[in-house]
């Protein structure tokens, strides 16, 4: 069951590239500042393969908006998008991004569900926000569609509740009517990533690069680095010199290295692949943020002035001993405390172990 409304947005990379700046710094403030969920696609036949989950959504009542750019390639595409979108809900908001050939788009807005907007257009942030509290005025968090879905939600609840207090003693409970409010409410309780574990989060817009690595082994993988001894933090450390291109590495990074960037103002991060990507992650995060500065009419929105207070760094799979990637990161004209705060940061994410170019564990 989704917590948040949801939106579906159709749109894909920019031509051959493996990133487009205007979308996710979109989506990025559609998630954090609308809170709301995005699942995206890159072309409306990929929606079509998960259909099911889509209609699911639907039929809970969790879709509040759909979204499709024009494709700059293939000028079909959107209209095969707004007709999918129709046969799977009629009456729903539809906002149409017009490609950069064209200054508005005109097609189809006799239906007054259906709006062009830019991709930088702060009333497209003013509307979403309107379809939001409108779903939440009307919304319960409970939504089954039917009579059959209610009682199944109800037997579960029952069942996680018996499972969660064997001695049904807690509240003195009397009967199932009872187990299912209190279990309802120990859900509605529960932060949003526990609630995760117990409930289906569907259409999840992407799945993590590198996923969030259990607590007991996290700390454990710090723990032991930091107690290396001095030979075996320079195996390390020339380790991560060579797989970033330095150390004898011939200014070449190897394949596995991902670039990395991250701005320690809204803790926006991007990270890249491929060959030579790796030095260009501070550059497509902060075009990105310079987007998000104008969607939330932020006065700055100054590309350099965003460049200049972002932390870049390199990430380095198969440490010898490890199985936490490291993530070297540089300083540069970083303030110590902000680049020591960024490190602490990144060690709750969980993912890599951040250290500097000199293999220092930030803490």
């Amino acid at each position: 069951m989704v917590g948040k409304p949801l939106i579906i947005y159709i749109e894909n990379d920019f031509g051959t590239e493996s990133y487009n700046n205007f979308r996710d710094a979109l989506i990025a403030v559609l998630e954090k500042d609308c809170d709301c969920a995005i699942a995206n696609f890159p072309y409306t036949q990929r929606m079509k393969d998960d259909e099911a989950k889509v209609k699911q959504a639907i039929r809970y009542g969790s879709v509040i908006l759909f979204i499709v750019a024009q494709d700059e390639y293939d000028e079909s595409e959107h209209e095969q998008a707004i007709a999918y979108f129709r046969f799977l809900a009629p009456n729903a908001p539809i906002v149409v991004i017009p490609n950069g050939r064209e200054n508005t788009y005109t097609a189809n807005l006799a239906d007054r569900t259906i709006k062009a907007m830019r991709h930088t257009d702060p009333e497209l942030i003013s509307y979403v926000k309107y379809l939001r509290s409108e779903w939440m005025r009307n919304a319960s968090w409970l939504r089954p569609g039917s009579s059959i879905e209610r009682q199944l939600i109800a037997d579960q609840l029952v069942s996680t509740h018996r499972t969660n207090n064997p001695g049904d003693s807690s509240f003195g409970e009397s009967d199932d009517n009872e187990r299912t409010v209190a279990e309802a409410l120990r859900v509605r309780l529960l932060g949003s990533e526990l609630t995760g574990i117990e409930f289906d989060n569907t259409l999840d817009r992407t799945k993590a690069d590198f996923p969030i690595i259990e607590n007991e082994i996290y700390r454990a993988e710090l723990e032991r680095f930091r107690h290396l001894s001095a030979p075996e933090l320079a195996v390390i450390d020339a380790f991560l010199q060579v797989s970033v291109g330095a150390g004898g590495g011939h200014g070449i990074c190897v394949p596995s290295v991902c670039g990395f960037a991250i701005d320690p103002v809204t803790q926006e991060i991007n990270i890249t692949h491929g060959s030579g990507n790796h030095r260009v992650a501070a550059q497509i995060l902060s075009q990105r943020l310079e987007v998000m500065g104008i969607l939330r009419r932020e006065s700055l929105a100054d590309e350099v002035r965003y460049s200049w207070r972002l932390v870049q760094g390199r990430i380095v799979s198969n440490a010898p001993g490890f199985s936490t990637p490291f993530l070297m990161l540089y300083q540069q004209h970083t303030d110590d405390e902000v680049f020591k705060n960024t490190g602490i940061f990144l060690q709750s994410k969980r993912q890599f172990i951040p250290v500097s170019s000199y293999a220092k564990l930030l803490e």
